[in-house]
Formats: structure tokens, C-alpha cells, sequence
């Protein structure tokens, strides 16, 4: 095409070539007109997101004003290409190049063209050339045939795992030799049986009897609840027993089928046959999926729920596909960005959904069920089976048990999520994910489970795990004795003599040159659930390094893939246990199944053998490299944000790397602690000097004091997670306070990011932990050497930049002693605790600031505030000498309300500024026993001795005590088992007479006293 470089064409050529190219430039401008469309929807739906109060975040407004600069950009570039269409072609090849250099392919027409559709498209291809899911070696299919009435998503869930018999109205009276009838629901026209709720009339009054009366167990289950229970209770009441995954149907289901013989919680379970991370890495696409849900009941409040979620994925501007797998998802018009691209509901999508999900990184789903601990959406397990991280709205089972799953609370925070996550903590993220759902909710288990509770008898011998090593060394036995699953460590020689080979379920040679962490051992034993090589083996290196070879079966042992002390064997024959080199020769001809890397790391060489390490060595095996996102695709939206970014903060960088870099002398007393000092505690004198260094040698501001005890999981990807992302976590002392952990893997994370962070640092009180998080409070308080401070507890999240606009504020008010903000609280549901609202009718404002007297306690009525809602000065807070009482629970509310006594004035800021997750099963303030009362006992004890001492006691019985007593403790004191209830009476006792004699007005406790007269055991005011 000569017209390109200026030379002339032949008249009669002229004319098909101009057709030509002014197709080509209308299809471009084309293109360019449906970018400007998508980035001028983000910016409207992001300018107008607003808050409570009708205030929009400013993340958002920036977001909204980039897109509007997007679309202008393209609209100016649509105008260009519109009017040079009509050109003729003699015309184009006399303009200067400078007119088409918008035109450049690389920089204008690739990202164009990496739009959701066309990478949606591509996903879906990907898909389906990755290789088929396979049945996990350690969970052979049921040696049972079973019988299913249902639809696809049924008979999906549970295939493979037994031999499954389809039902129907033409066969079912045939069907002979079943060991169970399994009916799932709801399902829609399920092999001619009708809708849900118009049933064949044969299944309820003819077949379902014809069976029971064959004596086949009948199993009736359901896979979404709570339109199952709705659209189905007459079935249900038609079989032997039921299975739900929501605990808070159980009730329900009871009452409407009385003749059940049992009805139990069945947890939603994942079948490695269709999800599976086998070839998901690296990732095929860059896209970004959002999942339906069919929560029609619910679609208004879960709807509300996703907007920050979806508004996020826009703010990020990630290319992101809607796909409908379970129904139709409810989103107000102006959150249904059309820079989604939906996939409808269809038989060709439906089959293409499992590689879909296989082929991304990163993808969204919605829960319907934000109020129950059991009923976990099927998308988020079914994504983390595929390897992939999930963000998700909020669900009390999921924020309970799948804290790798990311709680979307704001869109700004889900934006920074994306842009801040390293490939590092993403393959963490995805390898929790795995490791959870395919321990915890495997298909066949959950068949299995089905199949015990109907009366079946099922088989499964225990496991034994046995490591073996050619030289144990201490550090070595206590790596395998830190393991989260029991292991076995042997000799070669004590393995070759051991007369129970046979039995042997996993084989794990080690080596003292290699630290293995605690998960080590489970995660190889949850990789031959979901595959079916004999032989599983971790990578060595980074996620960079590795994620070519990752989640994938490789022929024989290539030496980059393999090494014996990092593989591991299911049930290996008794003549491969004879030597390690008979291990090696046999790996070289077999499959070998490579995971991840994560979990196995070089030990230090330099250290002598048998020689007692330092923990770090023993436990973490040195310093973490951080990890970076490999180069993004060119024209990616991404790379055009790397691009960016990369000319203005270079400057930056440098700067901040002189700042952030770690003295030698500094890392050289970081986690230098040793096995003994973690179970005896840590020196507290010692650790403020480290402290101390640590904070001025990176001119930190703002120490963020984290209590830690059994939680590590939390901690990685809750608390510290959402720090991470905060504007100044490099400003931030992050103080982890370990309160004496047993488990392993929470040291292990806690020494891992003190090890992998400068400005982190880590302190271990003695093992065995002190009861609640007074102490590591108290602890981290005294470490403090920062000019601010604040605390934020392993669970719960810093929101939308909330501790840098208290740090802000705070700064901005010289005379405050602290800044406040409010408090997002997730139970069942959204609440907003608006500390100012409360406040603002008792406490005098001045100049901008709160500034309490004396009796403003009785004023507010004692009401207090959250110490993770504020940033306080340091050097005040510590002067005021106060310890929050060791053992206690509820100590941080007794807390504030003596911090707000000696407060002449504090800054507000009237937004919420972290989120409280109130509803944490494991969290030791929803374990309700006696035990329980009796922490309260210890702070009430406290406190009434500080308020008798300031002159408050008799002011805080009257205005605060008995609506509390009511409202808290009586209402704990039904959730305690019947047996243990009269003991935890007795310790209310206890708490109430610790303010002497009180006329109670109230109905309600005055029953409690009359049903639970005092047993006089003990006299608290004697005991505190």
C-alpha cells in the first residue's frame, strides 16, 4: 500500500483503496466511540456514589475525573479519525505523519481493543484448552451407587464421586440396587420432574415412597437455601432425612418435617472434576469476572452490598465480565457499568463457566447470605477450588472461616487491593484458598457425610504422615513437629525397620537445607485431593520464578521441577522405602504433579549443623523477597497505568527507598529470637531498644498496635492486608504482639512479616497466651516510639484511608489529644456507629473540637467509643499511666471511657475509619461460656474500682450499669449451654455485686435474679 509512505497510486486504484480505508477508519472510530461510552459510564457512576451524608469519597471523585479524561481523550480521537474518513486517499498521504501518530497501534488501538468483550472472548477460548479436572488420589470415588433426582447443578456438584444413577419419570421404576436416593433442590424442570414448585405429582405421592419402601435411603439436600426451603418443603417432607447448608433452617426444616429422622448442616462442597487449578498458572487473562447469584428475596439488600464492589472493579479500571451462571444479579442502573461485558445464561456458557473461572486470577462474587455462618455461596468456593482469589461481598461464614477472601467494603479500598497486590501475596491468597476448600469442603467428603448420617457405612482409614531425612537435626524435628497436621519424623534406617510401612498414607522426605512451614505438610497432603499423580512435589524460588511450572503434571523429574526433600508420595510401595535414591530413580520415570512454592524456603547453609538457629533460621529460613507483578500485557490497562506512573515516581521512589532501607545494624536485631525466648516470653526492655531503632531509623509516625493470639490467618490477609494498602503503611509502625500463640503457623506468619517488612516489627510473650488482649496492648503501648498511635485487632480492617485522615486531623489540631472517627460494624447486616452523634448533645464543641470535662461521662451516659476508631499522641496516652486489665474481655470500652476522663479536647472526623467484624465464630467475644463471664468479671472489677475512685460508681449504676447488664450479659447468658448456665448465673452474681445494692427497675433482669437466686459461693468484692 504505497498511499502509506506518500507515493502516489494509480487513478483507477484510488477509489477501492479509499473504500477501504474509510472502513477501516469508521471501525476504528467505532471502537473509539464504545471506549468513550465505558469510561464516560465509570466516571457518572463514580461522580455520583456517595456516601452516608451525601458526601463522595475523594479516591472516587479522582477515579470518576480520570475516566472523564479517558473519554474525552477518545472523543477527541473518534472527531479526528470521523473527519480524515472522508479523505481522499491523495489527500491522507499529504498529511504530515505528526496527524497519525495518535493512530499508533501499540498506544491507542491495543488498549481500545482489550475491552471486556474481546478479553472475555479470548478468557473463554483459554478455557477451553486447559487440561480436565481429575479425580483426587486420596479421595477415591465411593464404593456406592446412588441414585439423583435433580438438575444439572445437582448431579455437577457430586459427579464422579460415587456412582450416580440419574432419576426420572421414565426410568425410576427400573432403577434396582441403590445403596441412597439423593434428591437435590431447587432445580427447574430437573429430567421432566417440573418446577420447583410445581412438582410431578408420581415424585412425592409414588417414587419417593417406591424407594423407602425398598428400603433405599432417601437424602434430601439443598444446594441454596433459603429459596430451597421455600420452594421445597414438601419435598423434603416426602424423604428420610435432610441435609442444609444454612444452621439457621435447621429449625425450620424440623418443624415442617417432623417425620425427618435427622436434618443436619451439609457445607457447600467443591468437585475437583470441574474446578480445579490444574494449568491455571500463569493466569490466561487479565480480566476480571463477577459472579451472579439468584437471591431474589434478597436482591435489594445484596444489590446495596455490591456497589462497592462493583464501583472498585470500575475505579480500578480492570476489565471485568459479568457472567449470570445461577440467575440474574439485581444492579441498580447506575452501578451497571457497561464497561461489563455480560454472559448470559446459556447451555454453550454454562459448560464453558469452570475454565472460565479457571483461566483468570482474580474474581468477584456475591453472597446472598450475609447473615448466616454456614451458608458460603457456591461461586466463593468454587473460585478458590480453581485457584483463584476472590473478592466478595459480605458473608459471617465466609469473613469466619475464609478470611483469604476479600470483603468488599469500599470501593477506593477495592481499587488499591488490585493496584497494590504484588504476584507474591496473590499466589499466597489463592494457595490459602486451595488449601481450605479442599480440606474442608471436598465433594466426596460431603458425600460421605450424607451417606454416614443416612446409615451407610463408609471407609476411611486414618491417615499417617511420615517424614523422613537422611539427618535429623533439631531444627529439622522442630520444623516437623510445628506441622499443622501430625507428622511423623524417622530416619531412613528407623523407616526401612518400621513394621507398619504398609500403612503409610504420605511420604515426605525433608532436609535440614530447606525450612518447611507449618502448612507445609497439609498442603502437599490437600494436593493430591483435587489430582492424581502419585508423586506432588513444591517449587524453589519466588512466584516469578516458578509460575511457569506451577499447578501442573510434568514427566519425570526435570531438576528445576523436582528435588526429593521437597516431594511428597502417596501411600509409596514398601521397595521404594528402602533409600532415598530409590525415591530419586522412581521420580524420573512417573508423573510428578508440581504445586506452588509457597510454604518451603533454603535454610541458611552458613550455620552450623545440629547447632541451635535463631527462630528466624529455624522457623522462617531468612529474609522474604518482596515480589513484584510480572511485566502486564502491552496495551493492558495495567501497563498503561504502570506507564503512567513509572516518569512521576521515580523521583519518589528513590526517596522513599533511602527512607524505608533497613540499617544493617537495625535488620541485624530483627527476629533474632529463639525457640526458648518464644515460649518463655521476650525480654520487654530489650525489644523497646529494637523498637526503638526500628522507628527512628525509618522516621516512622504512626505506630499500629496489632494483639495476636491463634489468628494468624486473619491477621495476613485482615488486618495487615488493609494496612497495607493504606497511603502511608510506610509511615506506619506496624506493632505485632503475639500474646503467646500455640499455633505454629500463627508465629510463623508473624515472624514472616516482620522478617519481609522494615517497618514491622514483632514481640512474643511467653507461650500459652493470657486470655484476651489486654496484655499485647498493654505490651505494644509501652513499644510505642512514634509520636501517634492507635490499635487494630488481627480481625478487623483500617477503612478508606481512615487512620490517615485521623493522623491528618490530629496533625491539623495541636491541641487535641486524639482524633476520632466512627465505626463500620458488620453483624448480620450494615451499621455505622456514629460516636459524634452521641456525643455531640453532651460534650461542648469549640474551634472544631470536642472538649470534654468531668462529668461528661455521666453526660454521655458512659457510652463509649472504639480505641481502633482513634489516633492518639503518644507521648499523652502514655503518660496517663493506664493498663487495660490482663485476662479481661470488653477491657478496650473501659478503656476509652477512661481515656475520655482525662481528655481536654479531640478531633473528629465524621466518617468511618475501619471496619469491626462483630460476627467472627472463633472470636472469643462470640464463644459464650462461664468462663466468658468471668473475663467480664475481672474488668467490671477494674472498673468499678477506678469509678469509686474518681467519684463516678453510683452516677455509672444509675445511667449506664443495668442497661447494660440487660442488653449484653443477659442476652450472652442464653446462648450458654443449659448445663453450664447456672454457673454462669452464679458469675453474674458476682459482676452485680460488685456495685453494691441496686434497685433493679427492670422486668427483665429482675426475672433473671428470681430464676438464678444467688449460691453465695463466693464474695467478689472480697476476691477483687
Amino acid at each position: 500500500m504505497r498511499w502509506i509512505d506518500g507515493s502516489s497510486s494509480p487513478a483507477e486504484d484510488e477509489t477501492p483503496r479509499q473504500d477501504v480505508l474509510t472502513a477501516a477508519l469508521r471501525s476504528y472510530s467505532h471502537v473509539m466511540e464504545t471506549v468513550e461510552e465505558a469510561h464516560g459510564a465509570a466516571a457518572r457512576a463514580l461522580a455520583g456514589a456517595q456516601l452516608d451524608g451525601g458526601r463522595t469519597p475523594a479516591p472516587w471523585q479522582e477515579s470518576a475525573q480520570a475516566h472523564t479524561e479517558r473519554a474525552q481523550a477518545y472523543a477527541e480521537q473518534r472527531t479526528f479519525t470521523e473527519q480524515i474518513s472522508s479523505f481522499s486517499t491523495k489527500a491522507l498521504s499529504s498529511l504530515d505523519p505528526q496527524d497519525f501518530r495518535s493512530l499508533t497501534v501499540h498506544q491507542q488501538l491495543s488498549p481500545a481493543v482489550q475491552t471486556p468483550s474481546r478479553l472475555l472472548g479470548e478468557t473463554l477460548e483459554a478455557g477451553q484448552r486447559l487440561p480436565a479436572g481429575r479425580h483426587g488420589i486420596s479421595h477415591p470415588p465411593l464404593e456406592l451407587r446412588i441414585g439423583v433426582i435433580g438438575d444439572d447443578a445437582g448431579w455437577a456438584r457430586f459427579a464422579g464421586q460415587a456412582e450416580l444413577v440419574r432419576i426420572t419419570p421414565a426410568n425410576w421404576g427400573s432403577i434396582s440396587g441403590l445403596d441412597l436416593l439423593l434428591v437435590t433442590a431447587p432445580f427447574t424442570d430437573a429430567e421432566g420432574w417440573g418446577q420447583a414448585d410445581q412438582l410431578h405429582p408420581a415424585l412425592v405421592q409414588e417414587v419417593l415412597p417406591s424407594f423407602r419402601r425398598a428400603g433405599v435411603p432417601t437424602v434430601f439436600t439443598a444446594l441454596a437455601e433459603p429459596l430451597a426451603f421455600e420452594q421445597s418443603a414438601g419435598l423434603a417432607a416426602a424423604c428420610d432425612r435432610i441435609a442444609t447448608p444454612r444452621a439457621e433452617s435447621v429449625e425450620s426444616y424440623r418443624a415442617s418435617c417432623p417425620q425427618a429422622r435427622s436434618v443436619d448442616v451439609l457445607p457447600a462442597s467443591v468437585n475437583p472434576l470441574i474446578h480445579t487449578p490444574i494449568g491455571s498458572r500463569p493466569a490466561a487473562s487479565d480480566l476480571v469476572l463477577l459472579a451472579g447469584t439468584p437471591a431474589e428475596p434478597l436482591a435489594a439488600q445484596v444489590a446495596e452490598y455490591a456497589e462497592p464492589l462493583i464501583d472498585g472493579l470500575a475505579a480500578a479500571q480492570r476489565p471485568a465480565a459479568f457472567f449470570e451462571e445461577h440467575g440474574t444479579l439485581h444492579i441498580p442502573a447506575e452501578h451497571a457499568l457497561s464497561t461489563f461485558r455480560r454472559l448470559p445464561v446459556q447451555s454453550d456458557a454454562q459448560q464453558a463457566v469452570p475454565g472460565l473461572l479457571r483461566s483468570v486470577d482474580i474474581a468477584a462474587a456475591v453472597s446472598p447470605h450475609p447473615a448466616s455462618q454456614t451458608a458460603v455461596e457456591q461461586q466463593v468456593l468454587d473460585l478458590q477450588a480453581c485457584g483463584t482469589m476472590v473478592l466478595s461481598t459480605y458473608s459471617q461464614g465466609v469473613n469466619s472461616y475464609y478470611p483469604q477472601v476479600y470483603i468488599a467494603n469500599d470501593a477506593a479500598d477495592v481499587a488499591k487491593t488490585l493496584d497494590t497486590l504484588t504476584l507474591e501475596e496473590l499466589r499466597r491468597v489463592q494457595n490459602d484458598g486451595l488449601r481450605k476448600v479442599f480440606r474442608d469442603n471436598h465433594a466426596r467428603d460431603a458425600l460421605a457425610q450424607i451417606c454416614t448420617a443416612a446409615g451407610l457405612e463408609i471407609e476411611d482409614p486414618e491417615q499417617r504422615v511420615v517424614a523422613v531425612a537422611e539427618e535429623i537435626t533439631e531444627q529439622l524435628r522442630g520444623a516437623m513437629d510445628a506441622q499443622t497436621i501430625p507428622v511423623e519424623l524417622l530416619s531412613w534406617e528407623e523407616l526401612a525397620q518400621d513394621p507398619e510401612q504398609n500403612q503409610l498414607t504420605m511420604l515426605l522426605p525433608v532436609s535440614p537445607a530447606l525450612h518447611y512451614a507449618p502448612n507445609y505438610a497439609l498442603d502437599q497432603l490437600t494436593t493430591f485431593a483435587y489430582q492424581d499423580a502419585a508423586v506432588v512435589t513444591k517449587l524453589l524460588g519466588s512466584a516469578e520464578q516458578t509460575d511457569h511450572l506451577a499447578h501442573r503434571h510434568h514427566s519425570g523429574a526435570a531438576e528445576e521441577i523436582f528435588a526429593l526433600e521437597r516431594s511428597a508420595w502417596w501411600r509409596p510401595s514398601t521397595e521404594l522405602l528402602e533409600s532415598a535414591s530409590g525415591l530419586r530413580r522412581a521420580a524420573a520415570e512417573t508423573t510428578v504433579y508440581a504445586g506452588d512454592h509457597i510454604g518451603v524456603r533454603r535454610a541458611p547453609s552458613a550455620a552450623p549443623k545440629r547447632v541451635r538457629r535463631s527462630f528466624d533460621e529455624i522457623i522462617f529460613g531468612g529474609a522474604a523477597q518482596k515480589a513484584t507483578l510480572p511485566p502486564p500485557p502491552p496495551g493492558s490497562p495495567r501497563a498503561r497505568r504502570s506507564a503512567e506512573a513509572s516518569a512521576e515516581s521515580s523521583a519518589a521512589s528513590r526517596e522513599a527507598s533511602d527512607r524505608t532501607r533497613v540499617p544493617a545494624e537495625v535488620r541485624a536485631g530483627v527476629g533474632r529470637r529463639t525457640p526458648a525466648q518464644l515460649i518463655e516470653g521476650e525480654d520487654l526492655s530489650a525489644a523497646g531498644e529494637r523498637f526503638r531503632r526500628t522507628a527512628r531509623s525509618q522516621d516512622l509516625e504512626l505506630a499500629v498496635v496489632v494483639p495476636i493470639y491463634n489468628n494468624g490467618d486473619h491477621l495476613r490477609h485482615k488486618a495487615f492486608a488493609s494496612l497495607r494498602r493504606s497511603s502511608i503503611f510506610t509511615r506506619m509502625h506496624i506493632l505485632l504482639i503475639n500474646d503467646g500463640s500455640t499455633d505454629p503457623g500463627t508465629t510463623e506468619t508473624v515472624e514472616e512479616l516482620a522478617a519481609a517488612w522494615p517497618n514491622v516489627s514483632a514481640f512474643h510473650h511467653g507461650r500459652g497466651g493470657s486470655g484476651s488482649a489486654s496484655r499485647p496492648r498493654n505490651t505494644g503501648l509501652a513499644l510505642t516510639h512514634t509520636p501517634f498511635v492507635t490499635y487494630l485487632d488481627p480481625d478487623d480492617e483500617e477503612l478508606a484511608e481512615g487512620y490517615s485522615e485521623l493522623l491528618d486531623t490530629l496533625r491539623a489540631h495541636p491541641e487535641a489529644n486524639f482524633s476520632l472517627g466512627n465505626m463500620a460494624v458488620w453483624t448480620n447486616r450494615l451499621l455505622v456507629q456514629d460516636y459524634h452523634d452521641w456525643f455531640s448533645q453532651a460534650i461542648e464543641q469549640v474551634d472544631g473540637l470536642f472538649r470534654p470535662t468531668r462529668d461528661s461521662l455521666v453526660r454521655i451516659r458512659f457510652r463509649p467509643a472504639s480505641i481502633e476508631a482513634m489516633v492518639a499522641r503518644t507521648d499523652w496516652l502514655q503518660s496517663l499511666g493506664l493498663e487495660q486489665p490482663v485476662g479481661a474481655v470488653g477491657q478496650d470500652t473501659f478503656f476509652f471511657q477512661q481515656l475520655l476522663y482525662h481528655t481536654e479536647a479531640y478531633a473528629p472526623v465524621f466518617r468511618p475509619v475501619y471496619t469491626y467484624y462483630g460476627a467472627v465464630e472463633t472470636s472469643i467475644v462470640n464463644v459464650v461460656s462461664p468462663n466468658y463471664f468471668r473475663k467480664y468479671l475481672g474488668l467490671e472489677q477494674a472498673r468499678a474500682a477506678w469509678l469509686e475512685e474518681i467519684g463516678l460508681k453510683q452516677e455509672y449504676l444509675e445511667t449506664r450499669f443495668e442497661r447494660f447488664f440487660i442488653t449484653w450479659y443477659l442476652r450472652k447468658l442464653k446462648q450458654v449451654p443449659e448445663a453450664q448456665r447456672t454457673e454462669a448465673a452464679e458469675v453474674l452474681h458476682q459482676i452485680a455485686a460488685l456495685y453494691g445494692d441496686h434497685r433493679w427497675k427492670d422486668l427483665e433482669a429482675r426475672r433473671f435474679f428470681k430464676r438464678h437466686p444467688r449460691q453465695q459461693l463466693n464474695d467478689p468484692l472480697k476476691d477483687a
